[in-house]
């Protein structure tokens, strides 16, 4: 568990340091004030080795078109647009460990073992090819050693990255996005996992608060795409956004607790819908 979280020259923030966090921990403020920002500086700390590391933020919020040279991906985590900042994240946990990241932009001698790329239906393929240019440097810590260096560069169509003696995250992180559209295809993966351990009558359970008529959800496909349906006693199961986005929404957010016990767990605007 997290107790302490630090963030320097990300986005908006300069410094902030957040004490005394617990299990559950509600962020609020007015719009644009950086409740979202916290959330992906916390992502950005625990996703480790991501070659779309910066593009998954711009997804969360909507935005899919991205010219992929430093001004449009990169430039934009970094305080006041400054590439020349060093961005630093640390974490403190329960057992007073501490995790740090710190990301800076600068010039790069490296060999790439993965790409991501804007025109690749998968997103990444795995290419090796030698080059010196500009772009992230990623190095990570677990308190005073070293877990790793993660190098990100991009030649505007597609986007590299290096790995050197990169170690597991200490914590695994789940983002769950405002978009109830952005997690479809978690909550179907969710579904089938739970579903498998028999642990989905816990989940019709808890949402029976909202609706007590539902007795059972499933997956099905409907127009090519996968879709949750549930039973509340018609003569046909429904997609269970045909009983409100509440109900969608508090779906979303049980199979990720549930499906990923011991993870943290983001909730972008978790009061949507609800």
């Amino acid at each position: 568990m997290l107790t302490e979280f630090t963030i320097s020259n990300y986005k908006q923030f300069l410094n902030l340091k957040i004490k005394h966090l617990r299990n559950i921990n509600v962020i609020g403020g007015k719009n644009n004030t950086g409740k979202s920002s916290i959330l992906e500086a916390i992502f950005t700390l625990y996703d480790r080795g991501s070659p779309d590391l910066t593009i998954k933020q711009y997804s969360w919020r909507g935005i899919s078109n991205l010219l992929l040279d430093k001004d449009s991906i990169w430039a934009p985590i970094f305080h006041d647009y400054n590439l020349q900042n060093q961005i630093t994240l640390t974490a403190r946990n329960d057992d007073e460990r501490l995790s740090k990241a710190t990301i800076k932009y600068g010039k790069l001698d490296l060999q790439s073992n993965a790409v991501y790329s804007a025109k690749n239906d998968s997103g990444i393929i795995n290419q090796t090819q030698a080059f010196n240019q500009e772009g992230l440097s990623i190095s990570y810590f677990e308190g005073p050693q070293s877990a790793g260096n993660v190098k990100i560069t991009s030649n505007g169509q597609q986007m590299t990255s290096n790995f050197e003696n990169l170690a597991n995250s200490p914590l695994s992180v789940v983002y769950l996005s405002s978009s109830l559209k952005g997690n479809a295809q978690l909550n179907a993966e969710y579904l089938t996992r739970l579903d498998r351990k028999g642990l989905l009558p816990g989940i019709v359970s808890s949402l029976n608060v909202i609706e007590p008529r539902l007795t059972s959800i499933s997956l099905g496909f409907s127009g090519g795409q996968i879709s949750i349906y549930g039973d509340v006693g018609l003569k046909t199961k429904i997609p269970i956004g045909f009983l409100g986005e509440g109900i969608e929404k508090l779906l979303g957010i049980l199979l990720a607790i549930e499906a990923n016990k011991g993870s943290i767990i983001l909730i972008d605007e978790i009061e949507n819908g609800l």
